[in-house]
């Protein structure tokens, strides 16, 4: 019934111009949305995009990972016990040296410092009287009890 590993020349055709319009679809895609391959390489440490719980919540997962394996547009990464494989596109590189080795002591150097400046002080402004309220600028309209109404005498 059905032929195995056999194509006929008709199907060598349709493959091969299938393949073509492929290419030119990829082409015109590519240099319509500037696609560029991922500058990301192994050793690299990166930041994984994490689903959003809510809109405050960050983009990314804060604790680094680094680049263990790609293939293709799809990157390894693995941080202590974790790994996690996800595309290209998921992934944020960083500088290691942007990272402060110890974040705590640097805060608390910068709270001393600011503790220990003598800003000047202003002198409180003097009480001004409520301004008036502005002119009108258009005129105002004219309001009248309704004609309907004239004879009602309240009690």
């Amino acid at each position: 019934m059905h032929s195995e590993n056999k194509t006929t020349p008709a199907c060598d055709a349709a493959r091969k111009t299938d393949k073509i319009n492929k290419d030119k679809m990829k082409q015109y895609y590519d240099k319509r949305y500037s696609a560029k391959p991922s500058q990301l390489k192994i050793g690299d440490t990166v930041l994984v995009q994490k689903p959003r719980t809510n809109k405050l919540s960050s983009l990314y997962d804060p604790k680094p990972y680094t680049i263990t394996g790609i293939n293709g547009s799809m990157i390894t990464a693995k941080r202590e016990n974790s790994t996690v494989t996800r595309n290209s596109s998921l992934f944020k590189k960083v500088d290691n040296r942007d990272q402060p080795t110890s974040p705590t002591n640097e805060r608390v150097e910068e709270e001393e410092d600011f503790d220990e400046l003598d800003l000047p002080t202003t002198p409180p402004r003097p009480q001004q009287p409520p301004a008036a309220p502005p002119e009108r600028r258009y005129p105002g309209r004219n309001r009248r009890p309704p004609q309907n109404l004239r004879d009602f005498v309240p009690r």
